[in-house]
């Protein structure tokens, strides 16, 4: 026998099939057959052999054989008893099978008028268990009584035909065979169910089985030790009496599958929300699949239900759960905690590092001049720690996004180094770039990490070089479709790395030794946030150092070419520093309302504002703010957001609700905060405010600010003019690319750009959705998210995101549908492209 269990819900189905199997022999089959004990009492009888003897089961059942089959004690010669006997025995002794010779029976009559003649074939078998243990004897008789007749017949007529000789022949010869089918069958009937209740008792899960009326006919060991009832006890009763069954959750009562499969033939299964009253009142979590039982004719017999404790894994997963509450909770701690350092921290130093900015634009002597940039550096500086840290977190939580937009690295290398020339010059080093003509003008990256990445590795070359020069380099490593391999490095000339050492650098809060801190200071954060910024940007981060002779620290990207010129690119990346007036004297002037409650940085954006050339008044909180607003005439308002009294986000609300309860004009609200993580942006945009403006700002972000939310009351200057005016009904938001590009050739050209590429990433993201390559697809949708973002073709980005978000959660049919609901957004934008 293959002693191999099987998984629970085959080994089920073969059970079934044991059992359906050992009901159809017994019933259907016409031989004789009987089942003895080892003390030769009757178990059981076939129907045949029943009717055969002239007997009823219930009258034999548990009675010796041959107390119910004795000899004729008026035939002398009978010894049927006798010659049984001797069978039986040899069985029981020798445990092999015994075929007796043609036996004459003489069949009493019910009524006890006489005896009835028959003649038999016997052979008794023995059925033993694995071991080879005795357990049962099969009693199996073919009647040959007609066959002995016709051989008596034979004798008697002196004259035989050849044709009753071959049906006598061939009627031997099925006797025989019918009576060697028989044993095999009955032999196979019983190890069949021998090994049926082997197997239930082996496996690890409770298996219940039931009749198609809900009767249960068997439960295994464990299917007991689970519901406290024993086979015995349950067998006969109906199964809603041994099961009883209620919602995990709700703890409502729950009905049991066995009756909805029995009714449509479905198998159920459940995992997780049942629990198990057992016969005692304990409970238990339980998760069960139930199958119909079905003929060979496909008609529905009966049910088998599977079952398991899963108490101890709903307990573990109810932990988990609150484990993961627990961490989130942690996080937002965290998070609230990095909120109130941003804001505590950034806004004395931006009133510090703007009033300094105030104080450099005045007249002032040489030394006066070198101090005050010194302090601005400093400010600087610790300003960079503190993003440091910042960015780190929102790192970690998987928060930092990357904005793509075109970018020249030339520009790039040239403004990293300007950023560094003046330390690098009072350390007596020299500091320089080169980059390859072969590679493009315009690239599409986020300048601001690229530069971040750059500006740590200069940082570095310059703090740990005592003697000779820093190079920043750009170096093309290959061509790629629409796209160029770069490497950008920085080689100095510094102490150098040890290779045990440079193990060490890209870890968060770690440095190259003990004595790094000490000696140069440092957070130990800066490369391991280049190395997180270099995996956003699937990019390759490397150092290759010598010890005494100098490092080179690298990043190798990946960057999409833009068919740009420089001179298209100037009104993408050239910041605007000017920090003169920016109306005419002799034009309209805007008022501007500052609020908050720092008295230096309001005193600091007042002066702003004013060194601008606008009108501007102040407030100390909301409720000042508020009351001045309902005085006065105000073209835009400047908050901060936590204030005493009364805050940003509550003075932006209540405007808002009077302006609607009054049929105002909305006056653009810009929130000036020093809190940097992704939540305060929206807790900004949610409470009514339209841009977000981080602390310290400088006079140029301020001055773009302004320009792009007062363009009608502000003369811009020429280069921020655009020739178009825009369209409010275009799919493009005009104004937002305007801020980004405001040379109308830039604009066309990478919205051209971006119509064939997007129709490109939009079939591939199909292609992909449709092969359930998640991962591909989730690459895909991010690209054409940030690609629409580039071109500000806002319905887009919302559609993206909803898409990412599906694909994160493989839903794969929605992503496709939500797909098929951005089409017309698409063709609209297509158009607009299409006819500029």
């Amino acid at each position: 026998m293959d002693k191999e269990i099987p998984n629970s819900k085959a080994h089920s189905k073969n059970i079934t099939k044991t059992k359906i199997d050992f009901q159809r022999i017994f019933e259907s089959l016409s031989e004789l057959y009987m089942i003895l004990d080892l003390d030769f009492n009757i178990i059981d009888v076939s129907d045949a052999y029943a009717q055969a003897t002239l007997i009823q089961r219930e009258n034999v059942v548990g009675h010796n054989i041959f107390e119910i089959f004795p000899d004729n004690p008026d035939d002398e010669l009978a010894d049927g008893v006798k010659q049984l006997r001797f069978s039986l025995m040899q069985v029981l002794n020798y445990k092999v099978a015994s075929s007796m010779t043609l036996q004459k029976y003489d069949i009493r009559k019910p009524d006890g008028s006489g005896f009835e003649v028959r003649y038999w074939s016997p052979r008794n078998s023995p059925v033993l268990d694995k071991d080879g243990n005795l357990l049962c004897i099969v009693h199996r008789a073919e009647d040959v009584t007609e066959f002995v007749y016709l051989k008596q017949q034979k004798l008697e007529q002196s004259e035989n035909t050849e044709e009753m000789q071959e049906r006598i022949a061939k009627m031997e010869s099925e006797v025989y065979t019918r009576a060697k089918e028989v044993i095999e069958k009955n032999e196979a009937l019983l190890i069949s169910e021998q090994n049926l209740s082997i197997t239930l008792s082996s496996i690890g899960d409770a298996v219940l089985t039931t009749d198609e009326h809900g009767i249960v006919n068997r439960l295994n060991p464990i299917a007991e030790e689970l519901t406290g009832w024993t086979e015995k006890e349950a067998m006969g009763r109906e199964v809603t009496e041994i099961l009883k069954l209620v919602h995990t959750q709700t703890r409502l009562p729950k009905d049991i599958p066995i009756f909805e499969v029995l009714s449509t033939g479905k198998s159920i299964g459940d995992n997780q929300n049942s629990r198990l009253i057992r016969r005692d009142g304990g409970r238990i979590n339980i998760s069960n699949n139930c199958t119909p039982i079905r003929d060979k004719a496909g008609r529905i017999i009966g049910s088998i239900l599977v079952f398991r404790d899963i108490t101890e894994e709903f307990a573990a997963k109810a932990f988990l759960e609150k484990a993961k509450e627990n961490a989130e909770l942690a996080n937002k701690a965290k998070d609230s905690f990095l909120a109130t350092m941003s804001h505590e921290i950034r806004t004395p130093l931006s009133g510090l590092i703007g009033m300094l900015e105030l104080l450099s634009q005045t007249v002032l002597s040489i030394d006066q001049k070198s101090m005050v940039q010194n302090a601005l550096e400093s400010g600087n500086s610790l300003l960079r720690i503190l993003s440091d840290i910042l960015d780190w977190s929102k790192i970690e939580e998987g928060k930092l996004d990357l904005s793509l937009q075109p970018t020249s690295i030339s520009r790039i290398l040239s403004e990293v180094v300007t950023t560094y020339s003046h330390i690098a010059n009072s350390k007596g080093l020299s500091l320089t770039y080169n980059i390859d003509k072969n590679i493009s003008n315009s690239h599409l990256m986020d300048p601001l990490r690229v530069s971040q990445i750059l500006n740590n590795f200069v940082s570095n070359g310059i703090k740990f070089t005592t003697v000779g020069n820093i190079i920043v380099s750009a170096e093309l490593v290959k061509n790629l479709t629409h796209a160029q391999q770069i490497r950008f490095s920085v080689t100095d000339t510094g102490i150098g790395l040890r290779k045990e050492e440079q193990s060490r650098l890209f870890r968060s809060y770690s440095q190259a030794t003990a004595d790094t801190a000490r000696l140069y200071g440092g957070t130990g954060l800066g490369l391991a946030i280049c190395r997180r910024l270099a995996d956003l940007m699937d990019g390759i981060i490397s150092i290759d150092s010598i010890p005494g002779t100098g490092s080179t620290f690298s990043i190798i990207l990946s960057l999409p070419v833009i068919d740009l010129d420089m001179n298209d690119l100037d009104s993408l990346t050239m910041e605007d520093n000017s920090v003169e007036p920016i109306v005419d004297t002799n034009s309209y002037i805007p008022r501007i309302l500052a609020v908050d409650d720092h008295s230096v940085n309001l005193e600091l954006l007042v002066r702003q504002i004013e060194m601008l050339g606008l009108r501007v008044d102040g407030a100390e909180d909301g409720e000042k703010a508020i009351k001045l607003w309902l005085e006065n005439k105000y073209d835009l308002i400047i908050t901060d957001c936590h204030m005493p009294v009364k805050d940003g986000y509550t003075l932006t609300k209540e405007i808002r609700k009077i302006e609607i309860n009054r049929h105002h004009n909305r006056i653009p609200i810009i929130a000036y905060t020093a809190n940097v993580l992704s939540e305060e942006n929206e807790h900004c945009l949610s409470a009514g405010m339209d841009e977000i403006l981080i602390k310290p700002a400088r006079l140029a972000i301020l001055r773009q600010t302004l320009l792009k939310w007062l363009p009608n009351l502000i003369k811009a200057n020429p280069k921020d003019s655009f020739e178009v005016p825009v369209n409010t009904e275009s799919p493009i938001d005009e104004s937002e690319l305007k801020n980004l590009i405001t040379d109308k050739i830039g604009q066309i050209s990478i919205l051209k750009k971006f119509r064939t590429h997007h129709n490109t990433d939009l079939s591939k993201l199909i292609q992909e959705l449709t092969k359930n390559n998640l991962d591909e697809a989730a690459h895909l949708v991010h690209r054409l998210k940030g690609s629409s973002k580039v071109v500000s073709a806002r319905s887009l980005v919302n559609g993206y995101t909803k898409i990412e978000s599906l694909i994160k959660e493989n839903e794969i049919d929605n992503a496709l549908k939500e797909i098929a609901k951005m089409e017309a957004d698409v063709s609209k934008i297509e158009s607009f492209i299409d006819d500029l």
